[in-house]
């Protein structure tokens, strides 16, 4: 995480607005701690399950904040919070992980990076330009089949028990471009509230 603000931020710009942290699952833990140590943070968000987790990162992520005098606050289901300008961010469930959505102007991204297959049968709130969503799972669902992604990026951060195993072929749903930070390197979703870019590292 640390690593991929650097490449998209000033060298001279040294503080966040905000960071949420989606699951206390230890796979999104290590990246926020790095970046705690060399940026000044807003506003902190957590899953409740992580409020009052233990665990040596976990806890070393809270005292990072508390050094920074960042107070933590517990992310609620249907929670919106403002990004700046006319973007916001939405809780649009909470479970074993969440789901979140980005709103810039007509533009919609919907992060399900750390959700189980429960919260799959989820809607939206509206299409959608871009679904994060977790390899190691079957993206035929409710959630995909209504939000319309243009772009489907998958993410590793979630685990299963029993990964589905797909290829990129057997995954695709309808147009959807689809992505992949193995095959594609670094990739960066942009808008400008109206339109969207991809770009990828390779």
């Amino acid at each position: 995480m640390s690593a991929a603000l650097g490449r998209s931020m000033p060298y001279w710009k040294r503080d966040l607005s905000m960071v949420v942290l989606t699951s206390k699952d230890a796979r999104h833990l290590p990246g926020q701690v790095a970046a705690l140590a060399h940026y000044q943070v807003g506003r902190a968000f957590a899953h409740p399950d992580a409020m009052q987790g233990s665990g040596a990162t976990l806890r070393e992520w809270r005292r990072q904040l508390h050094e920074q005098s960042v107070p933590l606050e517990a992310l609620r289901e249907g929670q919106l919070l403002p990004l700046g300008g006319a973007v916001q961010l939405r809780v649009l469930a909470l479970g074993e992980g969440c789901v979140l959505e980005i709103e810039y102007g007509t533009t919609l991204a919907v992060l399900a990076h750390s959700a189980a297959p429960a919260m799959f049968e989820l809607r939206p709130t509206g299409q959608a330009q871009l679904v994060l969503f977790p390899w190691e799972y079957d993206p035929h669902s409710a959630l995909l089949e209504a939000a319309q992604a243009r772009i489907v990026v998958y993410s590793d951060g979630a685990q299963a028990e029993d990964p589905a195993r797909l290829s990129m072929h057997d995954r695709r749903i309808g147009k959807a471009a689809q992505y992949h930070e193995a095959i594609h390197g670094a990739i960066e979703w942009s808008s400008d509230g109206r339109r969207v870019w991809i770009r990828t590292e390779r």
